[in-house]
């Protein structure tokens, strides 16, 4: 057995070993680089064979995976493909990154290979493999790219950015919601990302919303509720919400979207609303808990300040009713009015001249801004005001504002431009009244606007409910009328608050309407008649007929109808129209029945057919029987004729039944009505029956009077009766009962429960409430001054009489309180009268002691002209005397002395102040003051002409 030494065992191992890195580097460099040449030369199967081989005999072949993906990469091979070439170079730096050191400089050193030809490589086939995707240019090229070439590419982020854009662009050009979404949920780093959220949001919202809806726009803020587009919808749940312009739905919103940027307005809606039906400082009460309630009630409290322009250095500032100068003076310009009326709206307006324009500000009663506009081509102005115009209150919080060319938009106080997109300016705006149902809870419902000549309708937050396109737009109640070309349609409001995106359907046929109360209209064409309930539907059908009235209580309608009637007369055919009566609805059917001749009012109404009548209580749901003939004599009273007696019916259902004949002569009925000097809201009525030379009275409601023999009877109110015998007159009760004797020639003049009396050229009086009876005495009639009023039991009546062609002033003891000295007495109130002697006033102290002196009782004299002039729960007098002008209080008291040449008072009710003034020739000075109500001094200035041209009142 041959045994081999140790050492020699080492050296076989070692040269094994060094054969074998001999054969590997062989083989990584002998083939490769072979193959190499042969591509160069293009000898490719010969090449791919020697790679195949080399190949298949290690598993780390750098070299042959470089010089495959060389092959790959070169054009002219049959089989070019840049993908495998990147395969085949990726192995190659895996390989290589794996092979040994002395591999790697034997690679080096024999094929030139190493990690920056490796390199090299790749990043030709990253360039290659971009080129392709670029030349292919889409979504799924850019995205193979980038899946297989990863970040080490550096084409990677443009690849990122070319496919994003493309995937932008496909979702742009399919431009839905879900496409934009599709591209964020993929690319959320793309740099479209943004783009594509700001379209979805969009896109989302208008498909969502799409219906227009007041749903669709609540649903989308559910599914949305952190949309960009949140106040869009919040916006269109606010105006399609409120519509119907109730208090409810602005407060409704405002407590479902407390924090909404369209929540202060909602607020000042609801506030102007409420405030201009109730007290503005219970709206915190009955609305509690809303938001800028602070803001709210300092707004209540400063509502309540009235101001009054001051002038300082040619600029205007405002002062309250203490004296305190609230507001600065920095304003140039300030409305005309506030010269002579103060600030009593609840807001100022102020303009700044700026070459050709005024800027006009509305500010709140702390100087604060509500809004700004620009007025173009303004009137030059000298005076330091703007005259009126500009700035139009319509009422409820809105303001009509005047546009450069003359056009207005629509402004609410709260500094909101409200208007329809369509129509940024309008001609003129009206506010639309509500139905009578709302009345007392709202001061409109709708505005409507004209537009070159054309009418339209919107909502108060400026939501277009009927285009600018009819010559008028009129509301009777529930019912609107729109007319187009002469003719008229008829809607509802129903129909306008539930307006769709579709005009509502319009049927214009008719040439004039009627409403009949509150429920219906009477609808009419050149020759038919219709009557439309409130949902729009005919109750009495469009026909060749007339409506006549509306039986409410029956459910029936009253129409005329005109037949056309032919006879022949002397040997002539004539024609005639012949109007006959029916009724119409209610429980009859069938044929109608016609009557000749109707007699109506608003209680009764008589059917004639023939020589019989029938009669309705139109209160009453049951019919009468046929009389031989009716007489309405009032709405309260009816004769109704039978053969032998007549019943008399009285509104409140009583009857009486009387006799209709007294022995051959007929009985004869009239109706009587008290008479009055001035026509009271319902005066009593009475039926006179004459019975021969008796005549007997009923009253109103059925109740016999008195019976007597008289020639006349004149009902005065409240039962009084004056009586006429055989040319003497007197007074009775309603029982008969003599009050003043029968003896005069005439009694009339009445005047709330005074009567005068004439006898021999001279005048008496009778006062009924309190059965005074003076006899004549007296060169006129005899007038009242003043009567007690109320409850106060020391009151007592005063009347004007005159003796010896002077007047004076008497009380019921027929006592004089006033000499009989004046040329007039004028009632100024019930302790002092104006009293005129020689073309002078005086003021006549009535309830003075009566041991007063008469220089006492004369509290003003010598006043030449005199103006009543309202300050709150009391009148004043604004007296002319000595060619100077001063204020007296209704006692006679002197308020402001008769010394000033101009004396205004600016506001009204129980706010207001005077402005006094006071020109100093010497010194061509005017002197102005401002003065309380109890005429005390709160502010004293001294002006130049040119400077109190700037404060002169032209109405004071």
């Amino acid at each position: 057995m041959l045994v081999y030494k140790p050492e020699f065992l080492f050296m076989k191992k070692l040269m094994k070993w060094y054969l074998c890195i001999f054969v590997v580097l062989y083989a990584a460099c002998s083939s490769p680089k072979q193959a190499l040449r042969l591509i160069e030369k293009q000898k490719y199967a010969q090449a791919q064979k020697k790679l195949d081989k080399a190949l298949s005999k290690d598993s780390l072949q750098a070299a042959a995976h470089y010089a495959y993906s060389v092959l790959y990469t070169d054009t002219a091979f049959m089989q070019y493909h840049v993908d495998s070439a990147y395969a085949h170079i990726l192995e190659a730096i895996d390989d290589y990154q794996r092979t040994e050191e002395k591999v790697r400089r034997k690679l080096s050193k024999k094929m030139l290979l190493d990690s920056t030809a490796l390199l090299t490589q790749r990043l030709l086939t990253d360039s290659l493999a971009f080129a392709e995707a670029a030349e292919v240019h889409t979504v799924a090229a850019y995205q193979g790219f980038i899946d297989r070439h990863q970040a080490v590419a550096p084409q990677y982020e443009e690849a990122i950015s070319r496919r994003n854009a493309l995937a932008f662009e496909a979702a742009r050009q399919t431009d839905t919601y879900q496409a934009y979404k599709a591209f964020m949920e993929t690319y959320p780093q793309a740099v479209q990302y943004p783009q594509a959220q700001e379209r979805y949001n969009t896109l989302v919202f208008r498909e969502k919303t799409k219906g227009g809806t007041l749903e669709s726009y609540r649903n989308f803020l559910k599914a949305f509720p952190d949309s960009p587009y949140r106040p869009n919808a919040e916006e269109q749940i606010l105006r399609l919400s409120t519509t119907d312009n109730r208090l409810t739905s602005y407060a409704a919103f405002v407590r479902e979207f407390p924090k909404s940027r369209h929540t202060r307005l909602a607020v000042n809606l609801l506030y102007h609303l409420y405030k201009a039906k109730h007290q503005p400082e219970h709206f915190l009460r009955d609305y509690p808990g809303l938001p800028y309630a602070d803001s709210l009630r300092q707004a209540i409290t400063l509502e309540k300040f009235f101001l009054v322009p001051v002038l300082q250095e040619d600029r205007y500032g405002f002062m309250d009713t203490s004296g305190t100068v609230s507001l600065p003076p920095r304003y140039p310009l300030v409305a005309a009015s506030y010269l002579c009326e103060g600030v009593a709206s609840d807001y100022l307006h102020v303009a700044y001249p700026k070459n050709k324009q005024l800027e006009h500000h509305l500010l709140t009663k702390k100087g604060q801004m509500v809004a700004a506009f620009v007025q173009e081509n303004a009137p030059p102005v000298a005076d330091g005001t703007f005259p009126p115009g500009f700035i139009s209150d319509m009422g409820a919080g809105w303001l009509l504002v005047r546009q450069a060319g003359g056009q207005y938009s629509l402004r609410h106080k709260a500094g909101d431009q409200i208007m329809p997109e369509a129509y940024p300016a309008v001609d003129t705006a009206v506010l639309v009244p509500p139905p009578a149902s709302l009345a007392t809870q709202l001061p409109y419902q709708f505005i409507k606007f004209e537009v070159d000549g054309l009418w339209g309708m919107m909502s108060s937050l400026g939501n277009l409910l009927l285009e600018p396109a009819y010559e008028s737009i009129e509301e009777y109640d529930t019912f609107i009328t729109l007319e187009k070309n002469g003719k008229l349609a008829v809607i509802n409001r129903e129909s306008i608050l539930k307006k769709t995106d579709q005009a509502p359907s319009l049927n214009f046929q008719y040439e004039d309407v009627a409403p009949i109360e509150r429920d219906y209209l009477i609808a009419y064409t050149s020759t038919y008649e219709t009557v439309l309930d409130r949902n729009l539907q005919a109750v009495v059908p469009l026909g060749n007929h007339t409506v006549v009235r509306y039986l409410k209580a029956r459910r029936q309608w009253l129409l005329k109808k005109n037949t056309l009637r032919q006879f022949v007369r002397n040997d002539s055919l004539i024609s005639m129209q012949q109007p006959s009566y029916f009724l119409y609805g209610g429980s009859e059917s069938g044929s109608p029945a016609y009557y000749q001749k109707a007699f109506y009012n608003e209680r009764w109404l008589a059917l004639q057919n023939g020589k019989q009548f029938t009669f309705y209580d139109l209160a009453d749901k049951t019919m009468e029987a046929v009389y031989d003939s009716v007489k309405l004599l009032s709405e309260n009273l009816v004769l109704l004729f039978g053969q032998d007696s007549v019943t008399a019916r009285f509104a409140n259902q009583e009857a009486l039944t009387l006799e209709r004949f007294s022995g051959k002569n007929e009985v004869q009925f009239r109706l009587l009505t008290a008479a009055a000097n001035e026509l009271p809201a319902q005066r009593d009525e009475y039926l006179l029956i004459v019975k021969g030379d008796k005549k007997q009275l009923i009253n109103g409601q059925g109740r016999r009077l008195f019976a007597a023999s008289f020639d006349e009877v004149i009902p005065y109110q409240p039962n009084l009766f004056a009586i006429d015998k055989q040319g003497k007159k007197g007074l009775v009760d309603s029982t008969g009962t003599n009050l003043v004797p029968i003896r005069y020639p005439s009694i009339g003049n009445y005047q709330d429960g005074l009567l005068a009396l004439f006898d021999k050229q001279k005048f008496g009086f009778y006062y009924y409430k309190t059965q005074t009876l003076v006899k004549p005495e007296y060169e006129a009639i005899v007038r009242l001054y003043s009567q007690p009023s109320g409850n106060d039991s020391t009151a007592r009546a005063l009347l004007i009489a005159r003796k010896q062609g002077k007047y004076g002033i008497i009380d019921l003891d027929n006592k004089a309180l006033t000499p009989f000295a004046f040329d007039q007495v004028q009632y100024w109130n019930d302790t002092v009268a104006l009293m005129q002697t020689e073309e002078q006033w005086q003021l006549y102290w009535l309830t003075a002691p009566p041991d007063a002196p008469a220089a006492q009782r004369m509290l003003v004299e010598g006043i030449e002209d005199y103006e009543e002039i309202a300050s709150g729960t009391e009148k004043r007098l604004k007296i002319y005397k000595d060619n100077a002008y001063g204020i007296v209080s209704p006692t006679g008291k002197i308020l402001i002395p008769a010394v000033y040449d101009a004396v205004i008072m600016l506001g009204e009710g129980d706010t207001y102040l005077y402005q006094v003034e006071k020109y100093i020739p010497e010194a061509e000075l005017y002197v102005v003051l401002y003065l309380d109500a109890s005429g005390n001094v709160l502010r004293r200035q001294t002006l130049t002409a040119e400077q109190y041209d700037l404060i002169y009142c032209e109405g004071g």
